[in-house]
Parts: C-alpha cells; sequence; structure tokens
C-alpha cells in the first residue's frame, strides 16, 4: 500500500507566489442577437417564410422533450407533456 503525502504548506507558498493569469472581460458579440434581452424571441427567418408560433412551438418542444427523458431522466409520457406545455408558453401560445 502507498502513502501519499502532501506539503500543504509547501504548496501555499508555490500558489501565492504564482503569477495569476489576468480574467479579461468577455467582449460583445457582433450576431445579430446583440442588443435583446435574455430570453426575448426572435423571429427566425426561412428560405419559404417566417416560422409561425406553431412551428416554434413544435421545434421546442422537441428539444424539450429530449432534453428532460435522456438528461433529465423522466418517463418519455411525463417529458412530452412538461415540454409541450413549456414549448407554447415560450412560442407565446395559450395552453
Amino acid at each position: 500500500m502507498a502513502i501519499f503525502s502532501f506539503d500543504t504548506v509547501a504548496a501555499l507558498k508555490a500558489a501565492r507566489n504564482r503569477q495569476a493569469n489576468p480574467n479579461h472581460p468577455n467582449r460583445p458579440n457582433r450576431s445579430t442577437s446583440a442588443g435583446r434581452c435574455p430570453g426575448q424571441q426572435e423571429i427566425v427567418q426561412y428560405p419559404k417564410g417566417v416560422m409561425t408560433a406553431e412551428m416554434l412551438a413544435h421545434d421546442l418542444f422537441e428539444e424539450r422533450a429530449a432534453i428532460r427523458e435522456y438528461d433529465g431522466g423522466q418517463p418519455r409520457q411525463r417529458a412530452e407533456a412538461e415540454a409541450w406545455a413549456e414549448a407554447r408558453r415560450r412560442a407565446g401560445l395559450s395552453l
């Protein structure tokens, strides 16, 4: 069995003497979404026209249902039901 030893005093001295790298602030993003508030919906342009609220709700539903089921561990029926309610709310449609 190997014994692990760690000199905390030496590690603390080394950390204090180390030159810290500056944490630079993020620069503004020059994308089309600049200037919008977080969570604000935008109109998505498609070759055949503007995305309707129903199309947006369906897009959001598919993504959220998959995330809830696979990453969240929810049963499929519950994940789809909650994702559909959330997607309709986010798209601005009444339940």
